[in-house]
């Protein structure tokens, strides 16, 4: 904890230009990235605006690479030009990506010109990007901290066991699976929200996501027998009420998959509903993982990412 807040001060000074040299800059980004796990080899903290101030070694998408990171301290907004000049680093075989940490962030001309490089080429970080991937890094348990704070501390940490051991999801109790897929959708980008155990709605999470200020609602419903499957009468509660409640979409979830009859006597569906099984329930695991795991991941609908690999029921047939 102590690195992690002396980082977090750093960061603070940084941000509202508490230091005086543009090689103390350097430093302290440094500092940031050593808190949050990442090994950094400096080179020399010159005090130029030529070349890479550091270099960084992490996992991005699970794949190892070396980043070289350029520090901007200027009250002005960095150009385009410190944006070639820093792509040309990549042209080094020991450098797969680049970064440009600005505290005063940057012109729209160099934002436009490092999205055409393509993702990963080059990324651009503001003091609030780091501030943010600092924040993942939090040291999970403290003395301090309230009893409802560490228990959702502790689910996150099973969400990241069942990304790397999928066997473990089979340990937990069906209590302990809705918690720990509240945490996985609000690390992944939702806002979720449990039913009350006692109080069974047709579904235990609703989760909110605002897109272009347009809000959606996305009701799941989990399963997790050990024995039994959910069959049609499940499917048709979730479906009405997803459609009742206005829902844009509902989600299935069955650790213990489904039965064959799930979707017969299903005459209307009123709402968009999906399903999914525990492969499903493991890749949202696996996706909260490599969101909280790596540095920066490419931008995707959170609708695309909650129905990536599930099904629905088959479209009406035609009269002949």
């Amino acid at each position: 904890m102590d690195d992690w807040q002396r980082a977090s001060a750093l960061l603070d000074r940084f941000e509202t230009a508490g230091i005086a040299l543009p090689a103390e800059a350097d430093k302290l980004v440094a500092e940031v990235f050593r808190a949050c796990g990442m090994p950094v080899t400096n080179t020399g903290f010159v005090e130029s605006d030529s070349g890479a101030d550091l270099f960084i070694e992490g996992a991005i998408d699970g794949v190892s690479q070396r980043i070289a990171v350029e520090v901007v301290y200027r009250a002005s907004k960095a150009g385009r030009a410190s944006v070639e000049q820093l792509l040309s680093m990549r042209a080094h075989p020991m450098v797969n990506r680049a970064i440009i940490v600005s505290r005063s962030g940057f012109t729209e001309e160099a934002k436009h010109f490092a999205l055409t490089r393509g993702v990963g080429a080059i990324d651009l970080i503001s003091p609030a990007d780091l501030r943010n991937w600092l924040a993942k890094h939090r040291p999970h348990f403290t003395p301090d901290m309230p009893v409802e704070l560490l228990l959702r501390t502790a689910m996150r940490a099973v969400a990241r066991r069942i990304a790397i051991e999928p066997g473990e999801l089979e340990k937990l109790d069906w209590l302990e699976l809705e918690k720990v897929l509240r945490e996985v959708f609000e690390g992944i980008g939702f806002e979720a929200t449990r039913t009350r155990p006692a109080k069974d709605g047709g579904f235990d999470l609703e989760l909110t996501t605002t897109t272009d200020g347009m809000k959606a609602t996305y009701l799941v419903e989990v399963k997790h027998w050990s024995e039994d499957k959910p069959g049609p009468k499940h499917l048709d509660k979730l479906i009405h009420v997803t459609a009742s409640r206005e829902a844009s979409a509902g989600l299935l979830l069955s650790t213990s998959g489904f039965t064959k009859t799930l979707y017969e006597g299903l005459t209307e569906v009123k709402a968009p509903v999906r399903i999914g099984d525990g492969s499903k329930i493991v890749s949202l695991c696996k996706t909260y993982y490599r969101i909280q795991s790596a540095l920066w991941i490419e931008d995707r609908h959170l609708q695309d990412v909650l129905f990536e690999g599930t099904s629905g029921p088959p479209e009406p047939r035609l009269n002949a």
